[in-house]
């Protein structure tokens, strides 16, 4: 029982270390042509980051998305404490195709392709780092 317990404990540990890995320095360009830097621009001045990884054909991505739009604003959109980042996970994204979702939608949080550097942005995600990588 003893052993069992310290397992868990252990498993418990190493999941919260492996929660607790840095994130990745990264700079992306959105479909505005703004450029974005996960430390210069936001962590280094204490702000939240949200990350959502999506592509254009995604349906569960599509269904989530006046829900994130909601928080995004809710949370000041963009000039408050947090700071959404949504980025795609295809290379056939371009920053034109993710503007033209973006407006479809009705959502004003920044949105990166691939041209954009989202592929650069993504990778470490996708690399098991951070755990295993399912999709958007």
């Amino acid at each position: 029982m003893l052993n069992r317990s310290l397992s868990c404990a252990f498993a418990f540990v190493a999941l919260q270390l492996v929660q607790a890995q840095k994130a990745p320095d990264f700079s992306v360009t959105d479909f505005n042509n703004k450029t974005h830097k996960l430390y210069e621009d936001y962590l280094n001045q204490n702000k939240v980051v949200v990350l959502k990884f999506f592509f254009v054909g995604c349906p569960p991505c599509a269904n989530i998305a006046p829900y994130v739009e909601q928080a995004y604003q809710r949370w000041g959109s963009g000039a408050g404490k947090a700071e959404f980042l949504q980025i795609t996970t295809l290379t056939s994204d371009k920053n034109s195709t993710v503007k033209s979702y973006h407006q479809s939608k009705g959502l004003s949080f920044p949105g990166i392709g691939s041209d954009g550097g989202a592929q650069a942005a993504l990778q470490p995600y996708k690399s098991g780092t951070f755990g295993t990588w399912y999709g958007t």
